[in-house]
């Protein structure tokens, strides 16, 4: 009896390595990433679920909840005349966002301390751009939204200190699509302000210095810069905060499929 017990549990791990093996694949295949097949199934598991959570896939309790979210900030912009017209144009950049999002990057409305959505304040993490000194990195962007969005861009900062020409010591970020009086259209939208940000990581713009240290460094010293770029990165490393809401969620469905078939 017990004999049959531990040969039942491997041919569940034998399952999940199955399963594990062709999703990976597949995954791997679609975004040349050979690294998946390095190490065990279990260290390709946990790698699989690194981009499964930054493709900010959502279970559906979590969908749920935006949606709640979402019918009490409608309701509560009704009563504010000045920020309706922001208010509804943010909800329809989460939607759009939510149906259409860079693959790695994730952006959602902060919350208050009623854990109502505060769609004036978003949260952002932004991947670093592949095959670049940026890409072990994933780096947290705040974007900041007035009441008179769309007219007038969101202010988005880095974390303070952060290194680059192009990001003032206090974090905030020098781009033309961010500058009222340059680049900036109300028709731009939240995805393309992220992918305008990562853009700027690995393509400075010299001609619009924001800090003296990076600047004169990838100027006059562009070998020291990228190791100084690589060392900020290691700052940044993954989020895993999000793997045990999708590891959980992944195997519910699994679960859900094979109780379905029986």
């Amino acid at each position: 009896e017990e004999k049959r017990e531990n040969d039942d549990d491997d041919d569940d791990d034998d399952d999940a390595e199955r399963v594990f093996s062709i999703v990976i694949a597949v995954f791997s295949r679609l975004l040349d990433e050979r690294f998946f097949f390095e190490g065990d199934w279990k260290r390709r598991r946990r790698k699989f679920f690194i981009i499964y959570s930054f493709n900010n896939i959502t279970s559906e309790e979590e969908e749920e909840e935006e949606e709640e979210e979402e019918s009490k900030t409608t309701h509560s912009s009704r009563t504010i005349t000045m920020s309706s017209i922001a208010t509804q144009r943010l909800m329809a950049e989460r939607k759009a966002w939510r149906k259409d999002r860079p693959f790695g990057f994730s952006a959602s409305p902060m919350k208050d301390d009623t854990g109502t959505s505060n769609f004036f304040k978003w949260k952002c993490m932004i991947p670093g751009p592949k095959d670049t000194i940026w890409d072990q990195g994933f780096y947290p962007v705040t974007m900041e939204f007035s009441k008179d969005y769309p007219v007038k861009p969101p202010k988005c900062k880095f974390p303070e200190g952060f290194y680059h020409p192009n990001i003032y010591p206090s974090g905030t970020v020098c781009l033309s699509i961010l500058n009222e009086e340059e680049g900036w259209s109300p028709s731009i939208t939240l995805k393309q302000i992220l992918l305008g940000i990562q853009d700027l990581l690995k393509s400075p713009n010299p001609k619009s210095p924001a800090q003296s240290p990076a600047y004169v460094m990838y100027t006059q010293d562009r070998t020291e810069y990228n190791r100084l770029v690589k060392e900020q990165s290691k700052k940044y490393p993954a989020p895993f905060e999000r793997f045990e809401v999708c590891a959980r969620d992944f195997f519910f469905r699994l679960r859900k499929k094979k109780k379905t078939r029986d």
